[in-house]
């Protein structure tokens, strides 16, 4: 069985402490520091039979993703043991979930600091394969990051605690080498290859600019795959999930705000949710469909598709009228028309039109949002730049012979207008470099006797006496 779960090196999609965790967890168990007996259970004998993967409640199979991600097949004993997830074991359990008959639904129950690299894309593909057939809906306890984010984000609504820690988009590579180490204890290493750039992250040596750049790629290449899933499961753009990224977490509403969860809530409410059992698809785009259709029925405002056939309304509108009795003794033993097939393509064209419609408002408004969050971003800076814009205003009017002036008491408009006027004295007076800016053919002003000071005048005299 393979005992190796992560090399110190290996690309982390998830917090440095949550890296260290399972180098220390794998650290003990090579140094026997774990009863394996005791962890396989049945007196010693592993367990045939795995445990299940997944609880079902009213028909909502809930999946734990706990702790740190690695990509290793071990007993599941250990797994609780060691308080991790495995890569094969979710994919295990979204096949089981895809496949069960009892299972209406899927709910996400996340709390991981992140994992591996390795194995983190099948295990997402997994994901959405479940996905592709059965509601999924991701519930984020008090962190979901990295890694954690990556595979809960893949799902139709993410609800998100109060005190939850979300995001942290990004991926980290650690590099330790022992070569003073070693050679202090008299030891010294030397690495031969035969390939330019075989092995150059070596431990034996230090790190080459060559060897920082490979790692550096790599990691740019996993990192840009992140934001790009991210985009896709979010129903956003590249730059802004982008936004989201660069590594940053975000608390509670924070991470509403940024358009990394969908809702705020507790466990029961994620669960209630998930036990609608509505149908499979984008739910924040049916929810809105729904409520537009549903606005649209109670003003009775007829919704007509460009290049739509007028018939359609007609026929809507026939379907949804009542009739009084007369009515219908006059229709009684007459051929009712159904509608014809073209009607019925029509229909789909207008509800495919929605469908469109609504999607584009829904990242039109989650682009909305992001550009918000920046936007208070920067006016929380304004404060410090207005110090710094005062403070530099009055260097130059000092610099020019004028007094400073209580900058503090302008306006926002007149505090630059301010800046720009004495900018444009100050560069006049004082040009960049000098003499030297001044042009070859320029006659280079020399002072007087007259502009001396007579003092330093006497000065030279005396010491050229002397």
């Amino acid at each position: 069985m393979k005992l190796i779960f992560v090399d110190k090196d290996t690309l982390w999609c998830g917090t440095q402490a949550s890296l260290e965790a399972v180098l220390a967890v794998q650290d003990k168990l090579l140094a026997g520091g774990f009863d394996l007996e005791a962890l396989a259970g049945n007196d010693g004998q592993e367990v045939d039979k795995p445990a299940p993967c997944y609880e079902v409640t009213d028909g909502v199979a809930v999946i734990p993703i706990r702790g740190p991600l690695i990509n290793a097949d071990i007993p599941d004993n250990w797994v609780k043991a060691f308080g991790i997830t495995t890569y094969p074991n979710l994919q295990r359990a979204f096949a089981e979930a895809s496949a069960d008959s009892k299972v209406k639904s899927v709910l996400l129950d996340v709390n991981s600091p992140g994992g591996s690299v390795a194995g983190i894309s099948d295990t997402t593909d997994a994901l959405s394969s479940l996905r592709a057939v059965k509601p999924v809906h991701t519930f984020a306890g008090d962190l979901m990051a990295s890694a954690g984010y990556w595979l809960g984000s893949n799902a139709d609504r993410i609800t998100a605690g109060k005190m939850s820690t979300v995001g942290s988009i990004g991926v980290i590579g650690t590099h330790i080498e022992y070569s003073r180490e070693m050679e202090n204890d008299g030891i010294k290493a030397t690495v031969l290859r035969a390939g330019s750039e075989k092995a150059l992250a070596t431990p034996y040596e230090p790190l080459s600019d060559k060897a920082k750049a490979q790692m550096q790629a790599r990691l740019d290449a996993v990192y840009g795959q992140f934001v790009e899933a991210v985009a896709n499961n979010r129903g956003v753009s590249l730059a802004s999930a982008m936004s989201m990224a660069e590594g940053r977490e975000y608390f509670g509403e924070a991470a509403l705000r940024a358009g990394l969860v969908d809702t705020i809530g507790k466990f029961p409410d994620a669960l209630a949710f998930a036990k609608q059992k509505v149908d499979n698809g984008n739910m924040r785009r049916n929810n809105a469909l729904s409520a537009q259709i549903e606005e649209l029925d109670m003003s009775g405002t007829a919704v007509q598709q460009p290049g739509a056939s007028s018939q359609v309304q007609a026929t809507l509108e026939a379907q949804n009228a009542p009739q009084d009795e007369s009515q219908a003794e006059s229709q009684t033993g007459t051929e009712v028309e159904t509608p014809s097939s073209s009607n019925v393509d029509s229909s789909n064209q207008l509800v495919a039109y929605l469908t469109e419609k609504v999607a584009t408002q829904e990242q039109q408004l989650r682009d909305a949002a992001i550009a918000a969050t920046l936007a208070q971003a920067q006016v929380a800076a304004i404060p410090s730049l207005r110090v710094i814009a005062e403070a530099s205003l009055n260097q130059m009017r000092i610099a020019l012979g004028h007094t400073a002036t209580d900058a503090a008491a302008l306006s926002p408009d007149a505090l630059v207008a301010e800046h720009q006027r004495v900018s444009a004295e100050f560069g006049a007076k004082f040009p960049v470099g000098g003499v030297a800016a001044s042009s070859s053919g320029a006659e280079v002003h020399k002072p007087t006797a007259a502009q001396v000071d007579p003092t330093h005048l006497a000065r030279v005299q005396a010491t050229r006496i002397n």
